[in-house]
């Protein structure tokens, strides 16, 4: 009977998975919001809409006020029955009449979606997006690809574990090779749970004994 000794030819397999739902919004972390073209990103205080990112706030009151010789500030009355009413007349060129400045309103680049006003978000951009020439922020396309392959699990290649000797907890062919009067290499290849699995005898030569 001929024996081949040859290790079994297993090719190695892989599993591939493709995800179950390409959605954009969800690889960037996007949310839907209740304010009209605006979405959510993530659980933050953070927006994304018309190629920006905004958080929302509350702007403080307007205020309009000098400061006197003596450190002593005095503020105008803008209500509707303050005693001058409206705020002090401005000049694109010398300000506020009367030295008065102006503290509180909108911050600079202010939005407001159904009754919230959001201001520019000046932090770290959330990971996915790209800044164009525009100053405008937009989806990369090279995060989305990467983000949309199919997720590949490699499998080991079982080609030895039809040869005995070989446990996949040990790693090693020669951690289960017998111990016994087998002389050089044979003690790993006789029978029994030999390399080779049995049918040789590779036993001490007649008339000597083991080393």
């Amino acid at each position: 009977m001929a024996i081949n000794y040859s290790a079994p030819r297993i090719a190695a397999r892989n599993i591939v998975t493709t995800p179950s739902n390409f959605d954009v919004n969800a690889l960037l972390g996007l949310r839907s919001s209740p304010y009209s073209g605006l979405q959510q990103v993530g659980g933050q205080n953070l927006y994304y809409g018309d190629g920006g990112f905004y958080e929302s706030y509350s702007p403080s009151p307007v205020r309009y006020y000098t400061t006197g010789p003596f450190g002593t500030t005095s503020y105008w009355s803008s209500g509707p029955g303050g005693m001058f009413g409206g705020s002090p007349s401005y000049h694109p060129i010398f300000g506020y009449s009367g030295g008065y400045q102006r503290s509180g309103g909108d911050a600079a680049g202010t939005i407001r979606r159904d009754g919230q006003a959001f201001k520019p978000y000046t932090g770290n951009i959330p990971t996915g997006f790209v800044e164009t020439d525009e100053g405008k922020y937009e989806p990369s396309m090279a995060y989305l690809y990467s983000r949309s392959q199919p997720q590949v699990t490699a499998q080991p290649n079982r080609m030895f574990t039809n040869v005995s000797g070989y446990t996949p907890a040990s790693g090693s062919l020669l951690s289960n090779a017998p111990v016994g009067n087998s002389y050089g290499a044979g003690q790993y290849l006789s029978s029994g749970s030999g390399l080779l699995g049995g049918g040789f005898n590779f036993g001490t030569p007649s008339g000597r004994t083991a080393a």
